[in-house]
């Protein structure tokens, strides 16, 4: 159907005149003519920080605004808006970068603004190429893409890495997954509700290690060691299902000596998940964010918790019908490596550290020995 009116109902792009498609496609453009217009008079005001925070919120939005859009006119409103990001984004960006970069590295900095650009244009051709011709989806997933990056401006840049990365990985190394084939082997061998109820007990007991020794053992330790041993119990879990049908009935193939192994393998990795990414990851949103930004912050690591939960879920059936239940799991074993790395990486120690140490200590400028004293110690002396 032809659209009469430019704002009349939305169904299909390729039902869009000539018209239509050429103010849709100009829009974008509009409004980063006017926010740049506007930044030549406001820019110095706002302030570099203010600016990129205002383009990320647009960016959000205006995508936002095109994915969900119900009629041309809110499509051209959310490319309007989506450009006036764009206008923002241009004028801060290598005025931020030109102003904070060492002189020795401000021209390569400055210029690698120009190949960030060209991968999200590149990030959003492999998009559309995936999901062509579900255009609202492409949209989508360039929301939940730029939740982060909307949020970064407003938020410290260390711990919006370490808080978000952590969230993102916790769902990511196949926590939904696993319990999903627990259910289903707990069926085929006959174990039904007990075995639920003792895998149940089983993450009460692990947290409640993990609860009792957060402030002795420390964050870092519980999630190496949580991280480790997922890892280990993923490559157990593509071993014990490769070669298996990759279909529904994958589980229910298990028998004897290997249904053993992956009931072992299940219980290992509900062990260390609890132990570690299950409760630090929100002990670490709790304790890294300075507190004008936690509540916003730990908002965005639960949009972000649901959100990646939601296409990990998703993805699952056809992952699992596509490469094999051994496979699949091959893939969240990568995935769990790699987090690993992570946590090693960059992942800070706070334990007994003060709120205001820990933001220090994410600045560059924070101290080991800033630490409050924990229950039972004797508080530090002066020398």
């Amino acid at each position: 159907m032809v659209m009469a009116s430019p704002f009349g109902s939305l169904s299909a792009l390729d039902a869009l005149s000539a018209a239509q498609l050429g103010a849709i496609a100009s829009a974008s453009l509009a409004g980063a003519l006017a926010s740049s217009a506007a930044m030549f008079r406001y820019g110095d005001d706002l302030g570099r920080r203010m600016e990129m925070a205002l383009a990320g919120g647009a960016y959000l939005v205006g995508t936002a605004l095109q994915a969900a859009a119900p009629s041309v006119g809110v499509l051209l409103a959310g490319r309007v808006v989506y450009g006036l990001g764009i206008g923002l984004a241009m004028h801060a960006g290598p005025l931020y970068i030109a102003e904070t970069a060492p002189a020795s590295l401000r021209g390569l900095l400055v210029s690698a603004k120009e190949a960030a650009i060209v991968a999200g244009i590149l990030g959003g051709y492999v998009a559309g190429a995936a999901l062509q011709p579900d255009w609202r989806s492409i949209f989508a997933v360039a929301a939940v893409v730029e939740v982060p990056f909307a949020a970064a401006a407003a938020l410290a840049w260390a711990a919006l890495a370490v808080g978000l990365g952590c969230v993102v990985l916790q769902q990511v190394t196949g926590q939904p997954s696993v319990l999903y084939y627990a259910n289903q082997i707990f069926d085929a061998a006959g174990f039904g509700f007990a075995a639920a109820v003792g895998l149940g007990a089983w993450k009460l007991a692990v947290t409640g290690v993990a609860a009792a020794t957060a402030d002795r053992a420390g964050r870092r330790p519980l999630l190496l060691a949580g991280t480790v041993g997922m890892t280990v119990a993923l490559v157990a879990l593509a071993a014990g299902f490769w070669g298996l049908d990759g279909g529904g009935g994958a589980a229910t193939a298990l028998t004897g000596a290997r249904q053993t192994w992956v009931l072992g393998s299940i219980l290992l990795y509900v062990g260390a998940y609890q132990l570690g990414f299950g409760p630090v990851t929100w002990l670490l949103l709790s304790e890294l964010f300075p507190l004008r930004v936690r509540s916003a912050a730990i908002s965005v690591g639960v949009l972000v918790n649901f959100s990646t939960n939601f296409l990990v879920t998703a993805g699952f059936e056809a992952g699992r019908q596509s490469l094999g239940s051994g496979g699949l799991f091959a893939i969240f074993a990568t995935l769990c490596a790699a987090s690993v790395v992570f946590v090693a990486a960059k992942v800070p120690e706070t334990k007994g550290l003060s709120l205001e140490a820990i933001e220090a200590q994410l600045q560059g400028g924070g101290r080991a020995e800033e630490r409050e004293p924990l229950v039972g110690e004797d508080a530090p002396r002066g020398p």
